[in-house]
């Protein structure tokens, strides 16, 4: 469709001055623009040096009941503004609040757990807009003190007097760190401290200080325990295309930028179909008995193949329960759940690894504090892999910054795979949009039948449609691939092996597909890559 709004050709484009238009429906143009009759130069000066006054009203709200201001002018010159200033914004509270994994398990933990509730002090730490003191205090706890030292508290003002809980509910804006509550212990501390990894933004830090200082004895923490675990997962969809697209940009060779790409973190979420290792648990927090000392460990890990294939990366997440509920609660961040807003974090190894099922990866994996940041940490990671295929050590430094959040995976299509034998199959890929296939002496197409046409030749064009009947061919392993999602057009003339000859009909890429390939028993280094 043309574009409506340039009809002319696309290197026709008109340039356009600005257009004031005059109460009685003339216009006049932005050079003449000095005489609009709405606004003087004097207004529009006012205007624009009404910042400090535009914002202080937006949070000088003060004077409300059950409001605490700690040392505001201290607060603004403190270190953290950074960090406590990006949840100002609304977006942030509500990526959370949507997180439906996140607030329903805070929900039911509570709501389930009334008699735990009713009756007691509660301290929230971190409020944000204040959804768990709202919950808590409609489960009928006696009070409840939410600290929170960014902006976003005003707002949570407003919600809670809107809810008619101003009696129940104390706000505090400041750092935990630097104020005193109106009480002196409280029996339980709820927080939503995580954050990447678990320990970015180090909140432990804060919610361990206000178990020490205020928690009374036999006190309650929601939640308190937190597991970090680590698995392997083939992930060459990624890996590839992002070193392909730096080994040729616009005809220059940006290879340079290869081993940055390797130091860095990619946070996304990893189906659970990559996984080829089992599960390690390379971390375990008790938040009623431990400290910050904890909180920078190193550990080490073993992971076994649970199949043939290729490992590309170490995926990390965290799971967390409320174990002083009456019946467990709990929920996890990992592949096995239900997308959260924390994602997993994804590290890619030096080293493209070929394993056999029950092969050993180990190492270590060791986390601190970032020197430079306190709310970054640093993750560093050491493997050895001795296999039939593949020998490899490496060392990865990691710094996982708010740089680094924004980096994404792509998209990835999904496949559904079903094997006659697996006898050689490494690379043949689950739920994939790239198929790395290897080149394979002797190999041939068996017999098929085409979407159209009806012709019985790789030429004729069309997508293969019919599993091969391989009772004639014993030294082949046939393998059924099914294309669920529309690829992009680019796709559509791939290229193939010399033996598979070469499909040109964009049906082949565009429509859900079947397709059958005979392949050899014995392979030789890959050599080709198709695209679906």
């Amino acid at each position: 469709m043309a574009n409506k709004y340039n009809k002319g050709s696309k290197g026709s484009y008109e340039t356009r001055e600005g257009v004031y238009y005059e109460k009685d429906g003339g216009r006049i143009n932005r050079e003449r623009g000095r005489e609009s009759r709405d606004f003087n130069e004097e207004e529009l000066q006012n205007f624009f040096n009404s910042w400090e006054q535009f914002y202080k009203e937006k949070t000088d709200d003060v004077e409300r009941k059950n409001f605490i201001l700690c040392d505001e002018e201290k607060d603004m010159e403190n270190a953290n503004n950074e960090y406590f200033n990006s949840y100002n914004y609304i977006h942030i509270h509500e990526d959370m609040i949507k997180d439906e994994v996140r607030t329903r398990t805070y929900y039911d933990a509570i709501r389930k757990n009334e008699h735990l509730i009713k009756g007691k002090i509660v301290l929230d730490v971190g409020s944000g807009t204040g959804i768990l003191s709202f919950f808590a205090a409609t489960c009928g706890a006696k009070h409840v003190y939410s600290i929170e030292k960014s902006n976003i508290i005003y707002t949570a003002l407003k919600i809670r007097d809107q809810n008619n809980l101003t009696e129940k509910i104390t706000f505090i804006k400041g750092l935990a760190e630097e104020i005193e509550l109106p009480v002196d212990k409280v029996d339980i501390i709820i927080s939503e401290w995580m954050g990447y990894c678990l320990l970015y933004e180090n909140m432990l830090d804060t919610v361990l200080y206000c178990r020490d200082k205020w928690l009374k004895e036999g006190g309650l923490i929601f939640p308190d325990k937190a597991y970090m675990y680590m698995a392997g997962i083939e992930d060459s969809l990624y890996r590839e295309e992002k070193f392909d697209f730096w080994r040729n940009c616009y005809d220059l060779n940006f290879s340079p930028v290869l081993p940055i790409l390797k130091e860095e973190v990619v946070i996304d979420y990893v189906d659970k179909n990559f996984i080829v290792t089992d599960t390690c648990c390379i971390l375990t927090l008790d938040l009623n008995t431990c400290t910050k000392d904890h909180l920078s460990f190193v550990s080490p890990f073993k992971l076994r193949m649970i199949r043939k294939d290729y490992l590309h990366a170490l995926v990390i997440w965290f799971d967390v329960s409320f174990s002083a509920c009456h019946t467990e609660i709990s929920f996890t961040t990992g592949p096995y759940g239900g997308h959260t807003h924390w994602k997993q974090i994804v590290l890619y190894t030096n080293h493209v690894l070929t394993a056999e099922k029950n092969e050993i990866l180990k190492g270590m994996f060791a986390l601190r504090k970032n020197n430079k940041n306190n709310r970054h940490i640093d993750m560093k990671l050491h493997y050895v892999f001795d296999g039939a295929h593949t020998k490899a050590r490496g060392l990865l430094p990691q710094e996982l910054t708010i740089a680094l959040l924004h980096k994404c995976m792509p998209i990835r299509a999904k496949f559904t795979t079903m094997r006659g034998r697996t006898d050689e199959l490494t690379r043949l890929l689950h739920k994939y949009i790239r198929v790395h296939v290897y080149a394979y002496p002797r190999a041939r197409i068996c017999r098929w039948r085409m979407c159209k046409g009806g012709k019985n030749s790789p030429r004729g064009g069309g997508v293969v449609t019919h599993p091969f009947r391989t009772s004639a061919w014993s030294d082949f392993t046939p393998l059924l691939l099914t294309y669920h999602n529309k690829a992009p057009s680019r796709y559509s003339n791939f290229r193939t092996d010399p033996f598979l000859h070469t499909f040109r009909d964009s049906h082949f890429c565009n429509r859900d597909t079947l397709a059958c390939l005979a392949i050899h028993k014995s392979f030789v280094k890959a050599r080709d890559t198709f695209y679906f």
